[in-house]
């Protein structure tokens, strides 16, 4: 994801699906989000997903007031799309590393605006419990956050969304979705933070 501003910094992360779900639905996701310093959201943000083999991106601007999305789906763009917001919005990796901070200070994290690529949705997180997690890179012991979503782009009630894992460090290392496939575990692969050149 190219930077907007020499001061902004981007966070990537890149998951893939374990055990059954890898078996019956591979899914690989990259996330990317460049936020100037200093700043609570996002300005840029990219989601690149592959689902048994198709691959699929989302490159958001994320403005105040709106966002502005060009998606493209096994290499044809679509349309550019806006979306009204009425605070600024996270994207996906954003509000998981913003909560990530809260749960290991053990504070209690307010909901927050997430775009996902597509659509918004106001993200409710619960109040952290120390668990242990199996990832690839061995047992950890963790900070469990229990979710529940509440999407915009349609009438809904709050539901339950999943948990997502932190380590001690505040970075996610693991999440468990409510899709509709049913139960989907994701586990990190990796994670970078780097400053744009």
């Amino acid at each position: 994801i190219a930077c907007p501003a020499r001061d902004a910094g981007v966070s990537s992360l890149t998951a893939r699906t374990l055990d059954l779900a890898e078996q019956v639905h591979p899914l690989r996701l990259r996330l990317d989000s460049s936020t100037p310093h200093g700043a609570k959201t996002p300005t840029r943000a990219r989601t690149v997903i592959v689902e048994q083999g198709r691959a699929r991106s989302y490159d958001s601007a994320l403005n105040p007031g709106s966002v502005t999305t060009l998606a493209a789906v096994a290499g044809n763009e679509r349309s550019p799309r806006t979306t009204p917001t009425l605070q600024p919005a996270h994207d996906l990796l954003s509000w998981a590393l913003a909560l990530g901070a809260d749960a290991v200070a053990l504070r209690d994290a307010s909901p927050m605006l997430v775009w996902d690529g597509w659509k918004l949705a106001l993200i409710d997180p619960g109040v952290p419990e120390r668990a242990r997690l199996i990832t690839p890179a061995g047992v950890r012991d963790v900070w469990r956050v229990g979710l529940t979503r509440t999407r915009l782009d349609r009438e809904a009630s709050p539901e339950p969304y999943g948990v997502v894992y932190y380590g001690d460090d505040a970075l996610p290392v693991g999440v468990d979705l409510t899709t509709p496939l049913g139960a989907t575990r994701v586990r990190l692969a990796r994670v970078e933070t780097s400053p744009c050149d």
